[in-house]
């Protein structure tokens, strides 16, 4: 899979957060915080964010994409139609139980790319490039 990666966000309980684009799919990847969330939840729309203080799950045009405690946590969203933006709200849950906004992004998968990642890495790997296949050149 083919993807443009946005660069590292953090928020209270989430780093390291990534978002990318490919043909028909949008790559996400985080990391919990060390002690900070129990568990997140991201969902997708075409419509819009989901506001802070919203119950995203009483919302039809929200769709839970992830739901869990990984730590490390890797997700490609699949079946997109090109060309249309994606609006992800990613919410962590803390000690106190509540849910709480922590990112948003918006991603409009390509038909074509020009962006490739290859190889593989670890979880113990921190790698950020860029391949521009029309100015062949690597940006690190």
């Amino acid at each position: 899979m083919l993807f443009h990666h946005h660069s590292g966000v953090e928020s209270q309980y989430i780093t390291h957060f990534h978002v990318g684009h490919g043909d028909r799919a949008a790559g996400l990847a985080w990391d919990l915080r060390d002690g900070q969330a129990r568990e997140v939840m991201v969902f997708r729309s075409a419509q819009g964010f989901v506001e802070e203080g919203t119950d995203p799950t009483a919302d039809d045009s929200q769709t839970l994409v992830y739901r869990g405690t990984d730590r490390h946590a890797r997700l490609t969203d699949e079946g997109l139609t090109n060309d249309v933006a994606y609006y992800y709200s990613v919410f962590a849950a803390g000690d106190d139980g509540a849910w709480h906004l922590q990112l948003t992004d918006t991603v409009a998968p390509k038909g074509s790319s020009h962006w490739q990642r290859e190889g593989s890495i670890d979880d113990t790997d921190t790698v950020q490039c860029v391949i521009d296949m029309d100015l062949n050149r690597v940006i690190l």
